[in-house]
């Protein structure tokens, strides 16, 4: 296992796609907190003058560069022959499922830290300080660590049934897509309010017009809500949407959400191994 893991680290190092990866972040980090200062110090707006909420924007473009990195890793061995190569040297499938799975796992690891310390470095000495407390983000970005390992494992049980190296990259991207869609329709739902609250208006004859408190018919309640709220929970791509709110204080939310991501990763790493290990790798 660890000459397979180190064989695997070695090939990532002369990988191109990786080195694009990590430039793909860094431009992005470097582009999002740049127009944070360009609103905040330059046009004024008080709520983009700390870098609140800046950490975690970069993870839905970081989930498309997965789905493309991970995709490319690991169909490069079958589309070159080698998983037979490793077959016939002796090694078991099991172990190969494992060695992709750790090896993409601490990349896109790496690429998340990277989007992150270019946004703490840049805005540490051009924004104010975090209205969130230290304490908070730390917590926060631990769970963005786990919320971007079961992406990653996510993909990998994509790739495990893909039947080639150019559709394994479409299929990878679009089930993502999906994965978005669901997260954030989930979210949006739960941000309905309840009633629309009263305002008064003057129409064009000077008449002030008062619109009386209404209920919101697309709010949901009751069992359907709790439904919706685990989804958007348990969803690594609905846990990233909330994670770019202001937070002043720690939220029970942050441990559903990190075991909600351990959950999946486990879910989506045993339904990919099951698929791996039962397929002719050719």
């Amino acid at each position: 296992m660890n000459k397979l893991l180190r064989a695997d680290f070695r090939r990532l190092w002369k990988s191109k796609i990786f080195y694009l990866g990590i430039a793909t972040l860094f431009i992005f980090a470097l582009i999002s907190t740049v127009a944070r200062i360009y609103e905040g110090k330059i046009l004024r707006e008080p709520n983009y003058m700390t870098p609140d909420g800046l950490l975690f924007n970069g993870i839905m473009l970081l989930s498309v560069v997965i789905s493309i990195f991970v995709s490319m890793y690991i169909w490069t061995d079958g589309a070159d022959g080698i998983w037979r190569n490793k077959v016939v040297v002796g090694c078991t499938k099991t172990k190969m499922f494992f060695s992709y799975w750790i090896v993409t796992g601490i990349t896109t690891t790496l690429f998340h830290l990277v989007y992150i310390f270019v946004v703490l470095s840049l805005s540490s000495v051009t924004l104010d300080g975090f209205q969130t407390p230290a304490e908070v983000n730390v917590v926060l970005i631990f769970c963005s660590l786990l919320t971007v390992l079961a992406i990653n494992s996510f993909v990998v049980l994509i790739c495990s049934f893909s039947p080639n190296k150019a559709l394994c990259v479409i299929f990878c991207v679009l089930f993502m897509m999906g994965l978005w869609s669901v997260g954030l329709t989930a979210r949006s739902h739960l941000a309905q309010p309840k009633f629309f609250a009263e305002y008064t208006y003057t129409d064009s004859e000077g008449v002030v017009n008062e619109i009386p408190k209404i209920e919101n018919s697309n709010y949901i309640s009751g069992a359907k809500r709790k439904i919706v709220q685990f989804i958007a929970d348990f969803l690594p791509t609905g846990q990233s949407y909330s994670m770019n709110q202001r937070f002043t204080s720690m939220s029970f939310d942050f441990l559903i959400w990190a075991v909600y991501s351990a959950t999946f990763c486990l879910i989506t790493a045993s339904l990919s191994f099951t698929i791996f290990k039962h397929r002719d790798l050719k």
